[in-house]
């Protein structure tokens, strides 16, 4: 694969990292992998699954409310997104 995003990088000990910057749908796929040496080779093969990212949405969000003082309120509410949103109050 020749693609400026793809880096393979040798770590020690026989660890590898194989990197895709800024991941495309196209990038989608099975990639695989052959090591070899003077007395053989092994392959591994990965399928790399990618999803749309997505904004914050509140698909239950809060509503009005009324209760007496001293009472404990509950809201429930629900948020999709991706990454998963953090919620700040």
């Amino acid at each position: 694969i020749f693609d400026l995003r793809y880096t393979l990088k040798e770590l020690k000990s026989g660890w590898y990292v194989f990197t895709i910057t800024n991941a495309r749908s196209t990038d989608a796929g099975s990639y695989s992998c052959t090591a070899s040496n003077s007395l053989g080779q092994a392959s591994c093969v990965g399928k790399l699954t990618l999803f749309p990212l997505a904004p914050p949405n509140f698909t239950q969000a809060l509503t009005d409310a009324i209760f007496p003082v001293g009472g404990i309120l509950k809201a429930i509410l629900k948020v999709s997104g991706l990454p998963l949103p953090r919620l700040t109050w």
